[in-house]
């Protein structure tokens, strides 16, 4: 048995889920990590965790363009971090230690970061309810 708002959903309502679940866990990673030096950065950290909040405006905002949102705040996030990861990934692979930072988190995260803006943006493509026209005009006035 289904909840009354989960009921006529389709997978690419839980793969947006997912990418909030993803996107959620791996903010708070990022923040439980943060050493206070160069590869991390707080408005990488908002931005995930405004886009794992957006979705559950979509949840009860039954918009078919809700999830858009979520996806530029996690694309904005990565575009972020990859900005603040390169000088530690020169590092790694110049076999030196000129900026510092932790190198472990220069590659990780950027990685976790894009599968859940790659999440997002899929579930973007694909359809959030069962009968998108019955939600758009309600059920009694669903054109014939």
């Amino acid at each position: 048995m289904k909840i009354g708002i989960l009921k006529d959903r389709t997978a690419g309502f839980y793969i947006g889920i997912a990418a909030a679940v993803v996107a959620l866990g791996s903010a708070v990673a990022y923040i439980a990590t943060d050493l206070g030096d160069r590869t991390f950065s707080m408005p990488v950290f908002v931005l995930m965790l405004l886009a794992a909040v957006l979705i559950a405006v979509n949840v009860f905002w039954r918009n078919p363009l809700g999830l858009l949102p979520s996806a530029f705040c996690a694309a904005a996030a990565v575009g972020v971090q990859i900005y603040v990861s390169v000088p530690t990934v020169t590092d790694i692979l110049n076999k030196v230690n000129f900026y510092g930072g932790n190198h472990t988190a220069a590659v990780v995260f950027p990685v976790l970061f894009l599968a859940a803006a790659v999440l997002f943006v899929a579930a973007c493509f694909m359809r959030q309810y069962r009968d998108p026209i019955a939600v758009i005009y309600g059920d009694e006035n669903v054109p014939d």
